[in-house]
């Protein structure tokens, strides 16, 4: 590969991803031009997609990126201000918490006695953020249904209207770029899922943080007093000591000081009309900080931690699959070519899907045309019931393999107008295992046939529908190619 290319070990960046999307998108929305790359790059890349597809595309994106920012002036691009604005909202928003953290230890300290009820201080503190942290294991198990629901909708669209609102105060040249700005968050949310869930943990770590800090403070400047109460009598302190006693199970063998004993307990209850009980504080004490530690910070503090090791995997794992990046993937490594190419193109298996009937001749001409590949052998498919269909299929590899010329590539024929999902995807996903799932998988689509010509353009609606469903598949080698009369 030329030496220009980028070290294909170095994944893309957030502000590089945004950047490339608003370009691209500007790009389309003005005059569609042909963006072309040096000679040698693109020979390059049309070697290396047939052995790493989703590397040769990554690689020429990020060519194409450097290429077209280098006119622009880099504070005009929207990367550089959206990762700037997404620190400063977790900085606000850290800092935010924080404080609520001081305010709730300081609110729960009873005057003037200077007494903790210590099962409310630590339902307060600890409980409601074990209930929390089970809400979201919950939604890990079943993140599908949790990632579907129109109350996490709301939640990203809030979180990602303020960052885009952040970005516009903090450069005046982007307000005019409102509605884009957003397309392009909406864009990327697989990938600034992350570091909006990062926030959000950030500001659960500054919560413990604060929490600690005001509650230590509070022991060093004030002579606090522990007690709790309950109504009914009976076994209400065995209970205690139980609940304890499991909260404390982490840490109980190694440091025993920080679990109260049963006779602590009963002797810390508070009876009215009798005095607040003036029992040693360093049990009660010793448990509630442990316990704020290994039930709140510390799992806010692993969860940040996996949340910046999944942001990395994200980032690492874009497959540029979409439309655009289809349509830029053609535009980078298109070359014209004419019936007769002077260079011997690729040999290709053509896949004649749901058995349209066409002339092989004319096939050929335009599959060498449009596609530049050269037809090898030809297989009807879609045709067949569901287990004939796939001993089919499975008989292709050995069509591949024996090939000459050898077949580098899959030309499926279909007509845009006729697509059905579910079976489609069935033989998507037969053609993927049988084959190498790295061969380019070029689909030919031709519009309604007239009475004179079956090679039509498809309408925009069809197309339209198939690049939908194109995403759906999440194929990096996979290529729509819309028929164009010559």
């Amino acid at each position: 590969m030329p030496s220009r290319f980028p070290s294909a070990s170095a994944p893309w960046t957030l502000e590089e991803l945004i950047n490339f999307e608003s370009l691209l998108r500007s790009d389309q929305n003005t005059s569609p031009k042909k963006t072309t790359l040096p000679e040698e790059v693109t020979v390059g890349l049309t070697t290396l997609s047939k052995t790493d597809p989703e590397n040769a595309r990554s690689q020429a994106f990020r060519l194409w990126l450097n290429t077209e920012s280098r006119s622009l002036d880099a504070e005009k691009l929207p990367g550089a201000t959206i990762t700037k604005s997404l620190k400063t909202t977790s900085t606000l928003l850290s800092l935010l918490f924080f404080l609520a953290g001081i305010s709730l230890v300081l609110g729960l300290i009873q005057r003037p006695e200077s007494t903790i009820n210590v099962p409310l201080f630590f339902s307060a503190t600890v409980l409601v953020q074990i209930v929390v942290l089970f809400i979201l294991l919950t939604g890990a198990l079943f993140r599908r249904t949790i990632l579907r629901s129109e109350t996490l909708s709301i939640v990203q669209n809030l979180v990602r209207s303020l960052v885009a609102n952040l970005a516009r105060r903090a450069a005046p040249d982007l307000r005019d770029q409102s509605a884009q700005l957003k397309k392009d968050l909406t864009s990327l949310t697989p990938v600034l899922r992350w570091p909006i869930i990062s926030i959000t943990q950030s500001a659960a770590i500054a919560f413990n943080i604060g929490i600690l800090l005001a509650f230590i403070a509070s022991l060093a400047f004030t002579d606090l007093r522990f007690y709790w109460e309950s109504t009914p009598a009976f076994a209400a302190d065995t209970t205690l000591h139980q609940v304890t006693r499991t909260i404390a199970s982490p840490w109980s063998a190694w440091l025993p000081q920080a679990s109260p004993t049963l006779q602590q307990i009963t002797n810390s209850r508070f009876e009215p009309p009798n005095p607040f009980p003036n029992q040693p504080a360093e049990p009660w004490y010793l448990f509630l900080i442990t316990a704020i530690t290994i039930w709140g910070l510390i799992p806010r503090l692993l969860l940040r931690l996996a949340c910046a090791m999944a942001g990395r995997r994200a980032l690492s794992q874009v497959a540029f699959t979409r439309r655009h990046h289809r349509e830029l993937w053609r535009n980078l490594t298109a070359i014209d070519v004419h019936a007769n190419p002077e260079e011997p193109a690729d040999g290709a298996l053509v896949l004649n899907w749901n058995g349209i009937k066409l002339n092989s001749d004319q096939l050929r001409t335009h599959i060498l045309q449009q596609l530049h590949l050269n037809p090898v052998a030809t297989e009807t498919i879609g045709t067949r019931p569901a287990a004939d269909e796939s001993d089919l299929i499975s008989s292709l590899r050995t069509t591949a393999s024996t090939s000459t010329p050898p077949i580098n590539a899959l030309a499926l024929v279909a007509e845009a107008w006729n697509l059905i999902p579910a079976r489609f995807t069935e033989t998507h996903s037969q053609l993927r295992t049988s084959l190498d799932p790295r061969l380019p998988l070029h689909i030919l689509l031709l519009g309604n046939p007239t009475n004179t010509t079956p090679f039509t353009p498809p309408t925009p609606e069809d197309l339209k529908v198939w690049n939908h469903y194109a995403d759906s598949l999440n194929d990096p080698a996979l290529h729509l190619h819309p028929f164009h009369p010559r």
